[in-house]
Order: structure tokens, then C-alpha cells, then sequence
């Protein structure tokens, strides 16, 4: 373990297994993550991967990609010791993810169609804590048939809602109509920090042990 400034993200295509750029860890809730982030094809075989982590085979999530073979930007892997977290991938398998980010740098990435990729990445990884979609810049929506909800949005679960109305625009902190899986979130984030909150809280809420029934 060494303190760091920065993370290095540099690319490579060429390499033998898909590790981690960094694997952290947190004293406060004793686990360890990892974050990948160019996902590609790699040409060896582990000679043994983690038995504590949940492997999908790479030749059935090309499959289910339906031919389509590009990755999220981003991966968050959880585990109790960094040994585990090393390999996020080799020739066979993929280790299933804890967190997915997507990350849209312009303002247009719903009407090119980039919300079918992240829905894609979603059902087909799995992510046990959901996906995260990071918007640089404030999300606008004009089609109100494909409306989705933002982290800003709050919703009444105590009763069945009421269909929708069509509307001309809809702002992205207002949205109300979801076809959307509730375990992803779209954060409009532009460049401060502190608004990466929900993916934090998403780790921490995971680490809390139940309340014991009385």
C-alpha cells in the first residue's frame, strides 16, 4: 500500500490479462475496490482466478452484446482483499462488476441512442450496485416518450402513479416518466466532485450490516 496523488489512465490494447488502473482501500468500511477502465480483448488464460469473485464467460457477454462490442467507460469491483481484485478479466472470463459508469460528454448523447448502450451494459454485466450514467453537461430531454429520471428526482411509491402526459421538453432534474431500471442513475455532474455522492453512498449502503429483528 502506497499514498497516491493521481491515478494513471493511460491505454494499451496489447495486454496479456484486463487489470485495474488502481486498487484502493477504505479504512472506514474495510474493503478494498478496484477501477478498470479500457476494457478490450485480451489473449491469456489465467492460470487461477478469484474464487470469491462472480466470472461470466467473455464468449456468452459478446453474445448477449448481439455482436455490439463496446464496454462502459468505467468498472468499480469491491472485494475484502486487494488479491482478489487484480484480474478484472483474461482470455474466457470477466469478472462481474459492483458499479458501471458511463460517462456523456455532450449534451446530445440521448438522442444519439446512448441510453440503449447504457441499458445494454446494465442488463447484460449485471452490476450488483447499479449503473451510473455521469453527465458533463446538464441533461435536457426533448422526446417525452423516452423521458428518464435524474438523481434530483423524487418519486411517490405509496401509491400507483398516474400515466403521463406527452410534454415538449423535459427538464433532466424533472423527468417523470421512467422506462427505466431503477438501479440506473443519471447524475448531472459537469466537473464538482461532490455531486459522485449516490455512486459513494451505493458502496456504503452495501457495506452496512441488517438491523437484527428485536
Amino acid at each position: 500500500m502506497v499514498p497516491a496523488e493521481t491515478i494513471p489512465l493511460e491505454i494499451s490494447q496489447y495486454t496479456p490479462f484486463l487489470v485495474p488502473k488502481v486498487i484502493l482501500r477504505s479504512g472506514a468500511l474495510q474493503t478494498f475496490a478496484s477501477i478498470c477502465t479500457d476494457f478490450h480483448e485480451v489473449y491469456r488464460k489465467a492460470r487461477a482466478l478469484s474464487k470469491n469473485v462472480e466470472w461470466y464467460k467473455v464468449e456468452n457477454v459478446y453474445k448477449e452484446y448481439g455482436g455490439l462490442t463496446a464496454w462502459p467507460n468505467l468498472a468499480v469491483y469491491l472485494g475484502d482483499t486487494g488479491e482478489e481484485l487484480k484480474v478484472a478479466a483474461d482470455y474466457t472470463f470477466t469478472a462481474r462488476p459492483d458499479i458501471l459508469l458511463n460517462i456523456m460528454e455532450n449534451d446530445s448523447w440521448f438522442e444519439d441512442g446512448k441510453m440503449e448502450m447504457v441499458k445494454r451494459h446494465h442488463r447484460v454485466l449485471k452490476p450488483r450496485l447499479g449503473s451510473f450514467v455521469i453527465c458533463r453537461k446538464p441533461f435536457v430531454q426533448k422526446l417525452s416518450e423516452k423521458a428518464v429520471p435524474v438523481q434530483e428526482t423524487t418519486q411517490d411509491t405509496s401509491a400507483q402513479a398516474e400515466p403521463t402526459q406527452p410534454v415538449a421538453e423535459v427538464e433532466g432534474t424533472s423527468a417523470t416518466a421512467a422506462p427505466l431500471p431503477d438501479d440506473i442513475q443519471i447524475l448531472n455532474v459537469g466537473y464538482e466532485a461532490g455531486k459522485l455522492e449516490p455512486i459513494i453512498s451505493a458502496i456504503v449502503k452495501s457495506k452496512q450490516k441488517p438491523e437484527s429483528s428485536p
